[in-house]
């Protein structure tokens, strides 16, 4: 049974796709100088869901991550941590 669900619209129909505790789901989205990654998956050690985001650089070929934001369920809260590995350009 599915525990995530997914849904991506573009130049043609709609899909969706769904994911289980044990898969889990990611997907890209890129223009060709910024972009993001993402992965929902359940941490089997707390049985709590964990979002992941990561910013990139696209699709013309960096592949460092820009910056990274990871979504922790909480009960009744979300847990945030944002980092960042590049410095601010002047």
């Amino acid at each position: 049974m599915a525990h995530f669900y997914g849904r991506l619209t573009g130049g043609g129909q709609e899909v969706t796709r769904c994911g289980t505790e044990t898969s889990g789901m990611s997907a890209s989205i890129k223009g060709w100088n910024v972009g993001i990654e993402a992965f929902l998956r359940r941490d089997i050690s707390t049985g709590k869901d964990v979002l992941s985001i990561h910013l990139t650089g696209g699709s013309n070929g960096a592949r460092m991550p820009y910056g990274f934001l990871e979504l922790r369920e909480g009960g009744n809260e979300w847990i945030i941590n944002l980092a960042s590995p590049l410095k601010e350009k002047v």
